[in-house]
């Protein structure tokens, strides 16, 4: 029995030290994938060592929960990297760096409320300013995702045609041409399909196009030869303005060797693609080299390297193409590159540059930006949703000739394994809009009125209002409009608009009022003092339009009338309306008229009211037909809307007397 319980302890300790020894093999194998930029062998094997730790091994398992969550933020695997960053916490590891990245990849998750509560613990935690600093950009990040969530931009976005997709990875689109698309993917046609990477875990990526014609859909895409596509992983192209050369990023597979990404240069001849030859920016070799894109003139080319000197991460650096030989490469500074990662960058058809950062405030992961040129620097501009998602968006490139409002981009987004597909993206127009109402000066509508449209780029037609006095029409931004409605037996009018530029939809709503001839014409807002003549400053602005009426039609004759209310005997308030009669009349002379054209007559309280659909905008309590005379003012039930029925008798009115 002695001898059976030291055989049974004597192979409990072989099994111990057979899973020390594993565990430690594990841990070094999973730190020399880490070390050479492997992440995805990396995570395989820290995960094998942190499943097989016991959970009394506290401090191991924080430290391997560390690594782990490094790996997968490096493969942009945010839940699985979020539940390794919080066992990492739970177990006590030291780094604080730990709650930093777990509110990255809560952000990532698009779990705005739980990634804000990290970054306010990690500023809890922050020793210096740019600690700090990154977590008020997680704040103020979250705050701003949840605005762009709720008010996103005109934007449309929704997976590329089914042609240009595949189950594997497809990103970094590029146009050659209207009709000739590049892209990066590592679908089953590559050429190294079968190959499998240490550094993302699928397969290496080939460079690919395909081609359509006139509003054709999209052809099979097609792999380029293997001049360009090796055993080695290409991607990310571009192409100088003649189409003839192409610059492309290829990374070489040594295994147990740190690998970075050089750029390459082929030419085109006949139809063929010569060998590439490599292109050598910085004096080192271990500094990555990415993403190349050419400016629309071809005199610059703009990339993402880790070159030492920059602001940290991946920058965007720019290097002079033309003439050649290459120039020395220029970092883009502080207002484009931050502490973080600026990659992908890309131009468009007018020669703006986008790119995208997990450094600039933004939704989470890669978020897509556009940077503009100016004397003191860069301004960048965050894209918002639904350009831009938790999770990473990024190489953007635009359909020629469609101004910036059409193109494809590469996201991972709906995609719980974080395959990254195409994108396409357009923009609807903005809509402005002129919608005009032509009523008479009881606010009837005028039916089949005539609008005379002018602007200041030439356009001049003539339309006619709908059986509601209606018409509609679209409008051009920054442009100046004159229009004037007309219909027989009424007054001209006319409006002039400027329509501003804008980003939203714009409806501009026209009242043109044409006074019909044959009734009388109230001249709105005339104001006298109490028992004064004597016209008020507010007057003003109804009589200088009423001296434009009479511009533009100068054969009218017109008679003003004023009128007052009940108050005061017949013979006094005969006298102070002729005296306000002669008052307008005067002004209007003082204004240019003639005064022959003018006739002043004081009608007293002879002539009350009668309401029109016009004044119970001011008097909703009254009914159309209602007359304003002294009994019925009276029998109404409170002095308040006797007193307003008062004011709508004292009124200033003109009527046609030759036309």
């Amino acid at each position: 029995m002695l001898r059976t319980r030291h055989i049974f302890l004597l192979v409990a300790l072989c099994c111990l030290l057979t899973l020390s020894c594993g565990t430690t093999h594990d841990m070094r194998r999973g730190q020399t994938h880490y070390a050479h930029g492997e992440y995805y062998a990396a995570a395989q094997s820290f995960r094998k060592v942190y499943n097989s730790l016991s959970a009394k091994d506290k401090a191991l398992r924080g430290e391997t929960a560390f690594s782990l969550a490094e790996s997968y933020r490096h493969i942009s695997q945010p839940a699985k990297a979020a539940v390794a960053y919080a066992n990492a916490i739970r177990y006590h590891h030291f780094d604080t760096l730990s709650t930093l990245y777990l509110a990255d990849m809560l952000r990532m998750k698009g779990d705005y409320k739980a990634a804000a509560n990290q970054y306010r613990q990690y500023l809890s935690y922050s020793l210096n300013h740019r600690d700090s600093l990154e977590a008020m950009r997680g704040i103020r990040s979250c705050s701003l995702s949840l605005a762009w969530k709720q008010h996103p931009t005109r934007h449309k976005v929704r997976p590329a045609e089914n042609t240009l997709l595949s189950r594997r990875n497809d990103y970094a689109p590029i146009f050659a041409d209207a009709h000739t698309l590049y892209f990066t993917s590592t679908r089953d046609e590559a050429n190294s399909s079968r190959e499998i990477s240490d550094i993302t875990g699928q397969h290496f990526a080939d460079i690919f196009y395909a081609k359509r014609q006139e509003d054709r859909p999209w052809q099979k895409p097609i792999a380029l030869d293997t001049l360009i596509n090796t055993a080695d992983e290409e991607g990310t192209c571009c192409f100088t303005p003649d189409g003839r050369t192409m610059y492309f990023t290829r990374c070489r597979q040594i295994v147990g060797r740190h690998n970075p990404a050089q750029l390459f240069m082929t030419t085109r001849t006949d139809g063929d693609w010569s060998e590439p030859v490599w292109v050598k920016i910085f004096p080192d070799s271990v500094s990555s080299i990415a993403h190349p894109t050419i400016s629309p003139d071809g005199q610059f080319m703009v990339f993402s390297s880790d070159f030492p000197g920059g602001e940290g991460g991946f920058d965007l650096w720019s290097v002079r193409l033309s003439p050649l030989p290459i120039g020395l490469p220029i970092n883009l500074g502080p207002s484009v590159n931050t502490p973080r990662n600026e990659v992908f960058p890309s131009f468009a058809p007018g020669g703006a540059l986008y790119f995208s950062s997990d450094g600039h405030p933004g939704m989470g992961g890669l978020d897509l930006f556009r940077a503009t040129k100016h004397e003191a620097g860069w301004t960048v501009e965050n894209l918002q949703s639904p350009m831009n998602s938790s999770y990473d968006d990024f190489s953007i490139t635009f359909q020629p000739d469609s101004h910036e409002r059409s193109g494809y981009f590469s996201s991972n987004r709906n995609n719980p394994r974080g395959t990254d597909k195409l994108y396409l993206f357009t923009i609807d127009e903005i809509q402005l809009l002129a919608d005009i109402d032509v009523t008479d000066q009881d606010g009837n509508p005028v039916v089949n009125a005539i609008i005379t449209i002018a602007n200041d780029k030439g356009f001049y037609e003539q339309r006619h209002a709908n059986a509601f006095g209606r018409y509609s029409m679209p409008l051009t931004p920054e442009t100046a409009y004159s229009i004037l409605a007309s219909a027989k037996g009424h007054l001209n009018t006319h409006a002039d608009l400027y329509v501003t530029p804008t980003e939203a939809d714009t409806t501009y709503t026209l009242t043109l009022q044409l006074a019909n001839i044959t009734r009388p014409i109230p001249i709105e807002n005339i104001y006298f003092d109490y028992a004064s003549h004597v016209l008020s400053p507010q007057s003003a602005e109804s009589l200088n339009h009423l001296i434009a009426t009479l511009q533009e039609n100068p054969n009218l004759h017109i008679e003003i009338t004023s009128h007052c209310d009940y108050k005061g005997s017949e013979a006094y308030n005969q006298r102070l309306s002729q005296r306000r009669a002669q008052a307008v009349t005067d002004y209007l002379t003082a204004g240019g008229i003639q005064a022959e054209r003018l006739t002043a007559k004081g009608m007293g309280k002879s002539q009350p009211k009668v309401i029109t659909r016009r004044d119970l905008r001011r008097a909703p309590f009254l009914h159309i037909g209602d007359t304003l005379t002294e009994n019925f003012i009276l029998q109404l039930p409170d002095a308040s809307r006797q007193e307003h029925c008062n004011e709508i008798n004292r009124r200033t009115e003109f009527r046609v007397i030759r036309y």
